[in-house]
């Protein structure tokens, strides 16, 4: 059967069949963001599925972007043991468990940061829901950088704790989604612009 047989993916990690369990947002985490004993139980069940891949729901790189309440956050080793778990339900399965990693930029919900940033400063716009949004604050050269290098810290903790791999999330309209629109990224630098300077960004 196709489904069963052996994948390479192009960043050359090899699946032991073409089943993958997508990223979902499972807001589990309660206030301190790591991850639960409950969050560990259901990985633990869909490990049991004897998937390829299982990819995890929205991990966040900084704790002033956090995308909803109840998500994981990984920009330091405070929940280590718990993400060592957490990547332990794949161990002697064949099965990759991949962190989806993200920075929501605009697209944070305001009643719980501070402040929120993008590219440029265009207020995020969704039928219903627009107040939940508060106007971003264009990101600094200098705080692009520093994103960048989040989710390099991110990744890195991860793979410390036993995760065989990254996502980054790249899509549903959050900061690397930002950065590759071009109505929302206004900006006139080399992070803007054309697509090459749009694309520079992941």
């Amino acid at each position: 059967m196709q489904l069963q047989k052996e994948l390479i993916l192009p960043c050359g990690a090899k699946l032991q069949n073409r089943i993958a369990k997508s990223a979902m947002s499972e807001n589990m985490s309660p206030r301190h963001h790591g991850p639960t004993n409950s969050l560990i139980h259901v990985y633990q069940r869909w490990a049991n599925g004897g998937s390829g891949l299982i990819i995890t729901g929205n991990i966040m790189i900084d704790r002033k972007a956090i995308a909803e309440p109840g998500n994981i956050l990984v920009e330091d080793k405070t929940h280590f043991e718990l993400l060592q778990e957490w990547a332990s339900v794949v161990k002697d399965t064949g099965q990759h468990l991949w962190g989806q990693i993200n920075h929501p930029g605009r697209q944070a919900i305001g009643a719980i940061n501070k402040e929120v940033v993008s590219p440029s400063d265009v207020r995020t716009k969704v039928k219903g829901m627009s107040a939940l949004f508060k106007k971003p604050k264009a990101l600094t050269e200098a705080e692009i950088l520093d994103i960048i290098e989040r989710f390099g810290n991110t990744a890195g903790i991860l793979k410390e704790a036993g995760f065989s791999g990254v996502q980054i999330h790249g899509a549903h309209g959050y900061l690397v989604s930002q950065f590759l629109s071009p109505l929302v990224n206004l900006r006139k630098d080399q992070w803007g612009g054309s697509l090459s300077n749009r694309v520079r960004f992941v």
